[in-house]
């Protein structure tokens, strides 16, 4: 493994999180907890968000320079839920 690391330094750092996330299993148990350790080909907060903006549940507004953005939270967490238990790893960007 370490010749083919010399060839790929990704290899190494794809290990490295590897043991990571093994690390974190000890910690919070994956049958006990919703852990996400590297980065998805999606963010999923993200498609929620385009989906809210979509059913026009979100109003953007200025104060001042910064852009805030106001919905209800529970009308917009409640899509994110529908979505996890419809299609969990599609959410992500992730083939099962």
């Amino acid at each position: 493994m370490e010749k083919l690391e010399k060839r790929d330094p990704g290899l190494l750092f794809i290990r490295s999180r590897a043991n990571e996330f093994q690390e974190i299993c000890k910690i919070y148990p994956p049958d006990k907890w919703m852990i996400e350790a590297g980065h998805p080909p999606v963010k999923a907060w993200y498609k929620i968000q385009d989906m809210a903006y979509e059913k026009k549940l979100i109003k953007e507004a200025f104060i001042g320079p910064c852009k805030v953005m106001f919905f209800d939270i529970w009308s917009v967490v409640s899509l994110y839920e529908k979505e996890l238990k419809r299609d969990p790893y599609g959410l992500w960007g992730l083939r099962r």
